[in-house]
């Protein structure tokens, strides 16, 4: 991959979403950043007496306050096994009302879960969700046998369709359309797709984004 290739695709890409995002058919999560913050929800429901507080307001704070981006929250810590993004959630959740013992716990188990994102997943949750996405697809793609009715090309492409729109999960669409918006631009797939990470923009948008680029080109043209 090309460094500047990848540049390319992400301002083609957010040019995609700025225009036609409003278009999509529905996707629960369009943007990546969005998962990670429904698993720091996730996470504190088991860790907070949350019984009188909106954990959804709570962390949607956080998020706008710009304190849960997964690298400040990974970063190296302190003597006291802190770093400055943690104590940062300790802070903000002890403002909230969450007692003093429950918002430290709570904050080292986010920056737990950050730092598996970082080490594993260059702190990308699309990533994490795309490599054991992969993994399904692959294991239905044992299950379904369908013979020379729908050879395993098509197969894959149908149960890629089924786990995007049941499952949400970030796996891409290589269609011939797909194929042909980045050669007409000058960049490959697989930088079209490290774009999309880039920018957490769910991958299995893309190929929707495309579609509906193209289809309004088309209606301009005829």
């Amino acid at each position: 991959m090309e460094e500047e290739g990848i540049v390319e695709a992400q301002v083609e890409l957010r040019k995609l979403f700025s225009r036609y995002g409003g278009d999509l058919p529905y996707h629960q999560w369009p943007l990546e950043s969005e998962r990670w913050a429904e698993l720091v929800l996730a996470l504190l429901a088991q860790t907070v007496s949350w019984h009188d507080l909106d954990l959804r307001d709570v962390v949607d704070g956080m998020a706008c306050a710009g304190l849960l981006e997964p690298t400040d929250l990974a970063a190296p810590a302190d003597e006291k096994g802190f770093s400055k993004g943690i104590e940062r959630v300790a802070a903000y959740l002890r403002e909230t009302g969450v007692a003093e013992h429950e918002a430290t716990r709570a904050a080292r188990i986010v920056g737990a879960a950050a730092s598996t994102l970082v080490l594993k997943y260059s702190g990308k949750v699309q990533r994490c969700l795309r490599e054991h996405g992969k993994q399904v697809l692959d294991e239905l793609a044992e299950v379904f046998e369908f013979g020379e009715m729908l050879p395993s090309g098509p197969k894959r492409t149908a149960l890629i369709l089924w786990l995007q729109n049941t499952l949400n999960l970030p796996l891409g669409l290589r269609t011939p359309a797909v194929e042909d918006y980045c050669r007409s631009r000058g960049f490959a797939y697989e930088e079209l797709a490290e774009a999309a990470d880039r920018i957490d923009l769910n991958l299995a948008v893309v190929d929707d984004l495309i579609s509906i680029h193209e289809a309004s080109e088309r209606q301009a043209g005829g």
